[in-house]
């Protein structure tokens, strides 16, 4: 998931399709489950941020 995500960060975040077809999951749901992710991972904290920016993993949903 991490990898998807950052595969997608230069085009500010993955679309909602692609998301719906890697994981079943919609938007948010992908989100918060990054979210998860990047915080229960040794994930470095360079991609960390980049994908907080990225994702707008503040709370506030990422641009489609």
């Amino acid at each position: 998931m991490i990898r998807f995500a950052q595969i997608w960060m230069p085009y500010g975040g993955a679309p909602a399709d692609e998301i719906f077809l890697n994981f079943g999951l919609s938007k948010p749901q992908f989100t918060e489950e990054l979210r998860r992710a990047i915080n229960d991972t040794s994930c470095d904290e360079a991609v960390r941020n980049s994908l907080h920016s990225a994702y707008r993993l503040d709370g506030h949903d990422a641009p489609t």
